[in-house]
C-alpha cells in the first residue's frame, strides 16, 4: 500500500505539455509573419525596380524621338522661326500699347449739347502714356457752355475735362455788321487722360464676308470702310512702301 501511495508520474503533466504547445504554435505564427514581411518586400523592391526601368526605356526613347525631330530643322529655319516669334512678339506689344482716337468722338456724342457745336481738335500724344486733347467749340450764349460742362460729367473718357478759354466774336464784314451780327462763343476744353482709356481694340474677324486672296490678303468692300479706316490703310501701304 505503501509502495501505491508514491508514483514517479506528476501530477501536472498535462498542463506543462499544454503549455509547451502553446509556445510552438506562438513562434510558428511570428515565423510566417515575417516570411510574409520578407517576401512582400522582396516583391515590392523588385516592382520598383521593374517600373524604374520601364520609365528610363521610355524616356531614352522619347530623347531619341526628339534628337531625331530635331535634325529635319535647319539652323537657317530655326533662326527664321526665332525672328518670327520676335516680329509678333513686338505686333502684339505695339498693339496693346496703341490707343483710337476715334473712341473720343464716340464719347463726346453721347454728351454733346444742342446748341453747341465743335470746331477742331487737337490730340497729342504724350510719352508717359497719357494724351492731351484740346476740343474748340462755339455757342451763343455762356450758359450753353455752362450747360455743356455739365453734360461732359455724364462721358467716360471726357468726365474731367475743363473749359480753359472762352473768346467772344462777331460774325460780320463792316463795322454796321459787326453791330447787328451775331455773337459767337469760342471755347476751349482741355483735358489729360492715360490712353488705356482709349485703348486700341482689334475688330472681330469677318467670317464669311472676306475672302483670301493668293497672297493672304482679306479682300473687303470699299463700302464697308469708313473714311478713317481708308485713310489708315493708305497710310499704311504707303509706310510699307518705302
Amino acid at each position: 500500500m505503501e509502495g501505491q501511495g508514491s508514483s514517479f508520474i506528476p501530477k501536472n503533466s498535462n498542463r506543462v505539455s499544454t503549455v509547451r504547445t502553446r509556445g510552438t504554435h506562438r513562434i510558428y505564427v511570428l515565423s510566417y509573419v515575417s516570411y510574409i514581411v520578407f517576401f512582400g518586400t522582396l516583391f515590392a523592391v523588385a516592382g520598383v525596380f521593374l517600373y524604374a526601368a520601364s520609365v528610363n526605356r521610355s524616356v531614352m526613347a522619347v530623347k531619341d524621338q526628339l534628337t531625331t525631330e530635331r535634325s529635319r530643322f535647319s539652323t537657317s529655319e530655326i533662326e527664321s522661326i526665332k525672328l518670327l516669334d520676335a516680329r509678333l512678339t513686338n505686333a502684339e506689344k505695339l498693339v496693346n500699347e496703341s490707343a483710337a482716337p476715334s473712341k473720343i468722338f464716340e464719347d463726346l456724342e453721347t454728351v454733346v449739347a444742342d446748341n453747341v457745336r465743335f470746331s477742331a481738335m487737337e490730340y497729342k500724344y504724350l510719352p508717359n502714356g497719357q494724351f492731351e486733347l484740346a476740343l474748340t467749340g462755339q455757342a451763343e450764349e455762356l450758359n450753353e457752355v455752362i450747360w455743356q460742362q455739365e453734360l461732359l460729367q455724364n462721358a467716360n473718357v471726357l468726365k474731367d475735362a475743363v473749359v480753359s478759354k472762352y473768346d467772344y466774336s462777331v460774325q460780320g464784314e463792316s463795322s454796321e455788321s459787326a453791330v447787328s451780327g451775331d455773337a459767337t462763343l469760342t471755347f476751349i476744353i482741355t483735358e489729360t487722360k492715360p490712353t488705356s482709356l482709349i485703348s486700341y481694340t482689334p475688330e472681330p474677324t469677318l467670317g464669311e464676308d472676306a475672302s483670301m486672296t493668293e497672297g493672304g490678303e482679306a479682300l473687303i468692300d470699299d463700302e464697308e470702310l469708313g473714311d478713317e479706316d481708308q485713310g489708315a490703310i493708305a497710310t499704311t501701304t504707303v509706310e510699307n512702301g518705302t
